[in-house]
């Protein structure tokens, strides 16, 4: 094998390397790109549980539901109190993440002139998503 083959070897198995080392590091940046949802620390609690108490099919859907139904639980007691009730730390952190939601909608609604002028409205009249 001579000089120039072993070089372009050594870049190929680099390339590769270095492909299988963003593969293994970063597993959920193309998760979305796939339809998946993201995982999360409730997810990876369901997970720990399921392998720690090698739960069968049925007990992880169950528990799936059951921590589904908390969190569904603790947002819907979340957003029982008005933005102003809350400490300005946590105003500041909430109004940033439903600002995230709006820009992101109107990216997903930026292809559709007609839809995105719609929901420009719908936010302007009610200040919400």
């Amino acid at each position: 094998m001579n000089r120039s083959q072993l070089w372009i070897l050594a870049v190929a198995g680099g390339c590769f390397l270095a492909g299988l080392g963003v593969g293994l590091a970063l597993p959920g940046v193309a998760a979305p790109l796939r339809g998946e949802a993201p995982t999360n620390s409730d997810e990876d609690y369901v997970r720990a549980m399921i392998a720690d108490y090698r739960l069968d099919a049925d007990q992880s859907r169950l528990l799936r539901m059951a921590v589904r139904s908390w969190q569904e639980d603790e947002l819907r007691v979340v957003r029982q109190f008005q933005v102003a009730q809350l400490p300005g730390e946590l105003q500041s952190r909430l109004c940033e993440v439903r600002s995230r939601l709006v820009e992101r909608t109107r990216q997903i609604l930026g292809r559709n002139p007609e839809q995105l002028a719609r929901y420009d409205r719908s936010v302007a009249a009610d200040g919400s998503k």
